[in-house]
């Protein structure tokens, strides 16, 4: 069902202004949101209406820069990004919010890690870490966790509901990166603040 879901918050909060997060679900897709920054964003790279998976926060383990997959496989605009909150039936949705793309991924795995700084040199995508139990693992000779591209890897590109060949190759990083702090004084604004994590 569509809506707003607070059971998310539990001391998870945004590190801009210290709202408690809650997960929003709409269309099939579901997205962790601050609701001051879905309200009232202050920050150039998000619109209104923009949840953690728009915001180019370097740091924060829910925002764009820590979950970005690759691109999106329906719209020019928008990023594949993992919901952290979706396991075990794992799943990536795009990032735009009129976007429904939503492509599910390695169905029963106990864990799913996005590598923020690592991408595949073939296509650009983030490196995945997976993780199945031991005695469901469909990986070979039992393995049970295994580290690569979601795209390229011969194991877990076959558990991605796209097939490799409909895969797009990213066109763009997943952070702002290099913009340098304002100087000493307290920022006044959220765009102050996620300036002062750039060096």
């Amino acid at each position: 069902s569509s809506g707003i879901n607070a059971e998310y918050g539990q001391g998870n909060v945004c590190p801009l202004d210290q709202f408690e997060l809650v997960v929003f679900n709409a269309g099939g897709k579901s997205f962790i949101l601050c609701p001051y920054c879905y309200n009232f964003p202050e920050i150039e790279d998000m619109g209104k209406n923009s949840g953690c998976n728009k915001c180019p926060h370097p740091t924060c383990p829910n925002a764009a820069p820590q979950l970005s997959v690759t691109v999106c496989q329906t719209c020019d605009e928008g990023d594949l990004v993992l919901d952290p909150n979706s396991g075990p039936s794992w799943r990536m949705s795009c990032n735009e919010l009129k976007c429904t793309c939503v492509v599910k991924i390695f169905a029963g795995a106990v864990r799913v890690t996005v590598s923020p700084d690592s991408d595949c040199e073939t296509c650009g995508s983030s490196i995945l870490t997976v993780e199945f139990n031991p005695d469901k693992t469909p990986f070979k000779e039992g393995v049970s966790k295994l580290t690569g591209c979601v795209v390229c890897h011969d194991e877990l590109s076959p558990l991605v509901e796209l097939s490799r060949q409909q895969f797009k190759r990213r066109r763009r990083g997943r952070g702002r990166g290099g913009r340098r702090g304002r100087g000493g004084r307290k920022p006044r604004t959220k765009e102050e603040a996620l300036d002062q994590y750039f060096v």
